[in-house]
């Protein structure tokens, strides 16, 4: 059970399987080949010093999808729109396995077709690199070298402020082995956060935000909520791509049991990005009744959400008081509970290097 939870888990950030959505950064290198010699080649590059956020959003391999390229040095933005799959190959002599795509690109309104290679591991499967091809110059190629966010530099998540002297829950896999973690409150202090305790199976993990104290707007509502109930999500989804502003997504509980009918779960049909990791799930009273933990990436608007109930125990097996307040069920609208309820959920970013 505890593989098969860390699996889906691991949808949520990165969004991976074998298809390699989600998130990557890099310090790149780019280099040309020509038909002509050329001084840069894979094995001595043309080293860059700009910083790449790149996104992969494609359907399984199937053909459609997107690849979205943001320079944050030069804060440009490349889409590539992907219109279907041209050819597999493999390379022997870089252990690369390709994945050739025909594509679009659109930059300030101007677009341009190319082929998109994806460049993976032949032997784990990871995505290493993305080559951008033009049709009418097959001999000029652009590569970007990857790096997945979660494994190697900044991850980012969201977390629930439950307690007025500044203790935090969120997942544990937002701030697995990060050397520093530091949290932004909805007055956009950012402050260093501390790990106090952890439970890795059930991926919930408390921190301490030191020297600040927060005003409690919601009750922590431990008993089971009902199949078709509406809820709501605060969190801050793919920040380095849709901004710092935190994000409402709106549904219902889809089911009392969640991934493999684990009952800690609900399965709720709002939709969550990676970001949204650690973020509270509240009923439409107000009530925090989870924290959302996973997404299915195979499913449309199929995520998971640990049960209230598990965060209680946690809380009280650390000796955290349970948060208590009638604020958001005195508000009478979906946008009073928000604005309660906002100044209670923070950003997470875990520093790993």
């Amino acid at each position: 059970m505890k593989h098969l939870i860390t699996f889906v888990f691991f949808l949520i950030l990165s969004t991976f399987g074998y298809c390699q959505n989600g998130i990557y950064t890099t310090n790149t290198y780019i280099y040309y080949k020509t038909n002509s010699n050329s001084q840069y080649t894979f094995e001595n590059p043309l080293v860059t010093e700009d910083k790449f956020i790149i996104q992969v959003m494609i359907d399984d391999f199937a053909g459609t999808g997107k690849i979205t390229v943001r320079n944050e040095t030069a804060n440009t933005i490349i889409t590539y729109e992907v219109n279907g799959i041209l050819k597999e190959s493999y390379s022997s002599k870089y252990n690369f396995y390709n994945k050739i795509f025909a594509g679009k690109a659109i930059l300030y309104g101007l677009s341009q077709f190319n082929t998109i290679n994806l460049i993976l591991d032949g032997t784990t499967n990871d995505l290493v690199s993305i080559e951008i091809t033009s049709v009418e110059h097959q001999s000029t190629g652009q590569y970007l070298s990857l790096r997945n966010i979660e494994n190697s530099l900044n991850s980012t998540g969201s977390g629930i402020i439950v307690a007025n002297n500044g203790f935090v829950i969120t997942n544990f896999h937002v701030v697995k082995n990060a050397k520093k973690i530091f949290v932004t409150a909805s007055d956009n202090s950012k402050v260093e956060a501390k790990l106090i305790s952890f439970d890795e199976e059930k991926d919930i993990a408390l921190l301490k935000i030191n020297n600040k104290q927060f005003n409690i707007g919601y009750t922590l509502n431990s008993a089971s909520s009902e199949v078709g109930e509406q809820i709501f999500v605060l969190g801050f989804p793919l920040i380095n791509l849709m901004g710092s502003e935190i994000k409402v997504t709106d549904g219902i509980i889809s089911s009392l049991s969640g991934f493999n009918n684990d009952y800690d779960y609900y399965q709720v049909s709002a939709a969550v990005q990676p970001g949204n990791s650690g973020g509270p799930l509240f009923d439409s009273q107000g009530n925090l009744i989870g924290i959302i933990t996973a997404k299915y990436s195979q499913g449309e608007n199929v995520s998971y959400a640990l049960k209230s109930k598990i965060v209680f125990d946690f809380l009280k097996n650390n000796k955290v008081q349970i948060p208590i307040s009638n604020e958001t069920k005195l508000a009478s609208t979906l946008v009073q509970k928000i604005k309660i309820l906002k100044t209670n959920v923070i950003s997470i970013e875990s520093i790993r290097q």
